[in-house]
């Protein structure tokens, strides 16, 4: 159980694992579901699907992110993470156990890291939709929220103050508004 234990850890769902039953010649396979008990977390079975090691093969690879997005400095906003698996087709002996994707590209929010910018080791082929954001800087929800109160504060204060007509400073205010939410 143990063994068990330590082999899933090391090989996740990206390494081939050889199996051998009964002294029989070694099965390459890969592991396809691990059932645990809900509160122990103890491994109570594996499912393993046998494969060619000269054929290619679908798995799930982890992304990592790594490194600092000049987005977020200042606490402009936040790095979202949209996926954490991408789907690739290649060899058993030659799935990534994970793609790390650094995040140094994320100027602003109008940046994003999409599948198709990843950098994928020879002989792999991402399924992934090639458009699926992997990361992107987020405005932080209270930052949003508070830009919208002091447009409509400054709507409204404009409107009492009689300092420009009431169509003018309106459609001027909703304006910038409207702009600020399109950029995230």
């Amino acid at each position: 159980s143990e063994s068990v234990r330590l082999v899933l850890d090391g090989a996740g769902r990206t390494s081939p694992v050889s199996i051998t039953i009964d002294g029989e010649e070694a099965e390459i396979t890969l592991v396809r579901e691990v059932r645990q008990h809900y509160v122990s977390g103890a491994v109570q079975h594996v499912d393993f699907i046998r494969v060619d090691p000269d054929k290619p093969v679908e798995a799930p690879v982890p992304i990592v992110l790594t490194g600092e997005a000049p987005g977020t400095r200042g606490g402009a906003g936040l790095v979202t993470q949209g996926i954490y698996h991408v789907l690739i087709v290649a060899k058993p002996f030659e799935v990534p156990q994970q793609l790390i994707v650094d995040v140094s590209p994320l100027t602003d929010t109008s940046v994003s890291i999409k599948v198709d910018d990843l950098d994928y080791p020879p002989g792999v082929t991402p399924t992934t939709a090639g458009e699926t954001r992997v990361a992107w800087i987020q405005i932080p929800r209270a930052q949003e929220e508070e830009a919208e109160e002091e447009a409509i504060e400054d709507a409204a204060l404009e409107g009492e103050d009689g300092a420009t007509s009431e169509g003018e400073g309106s459609s001027r205010v909703a304006g910038e508004t409207t702009q600020e939410p399109s950029q995230s």
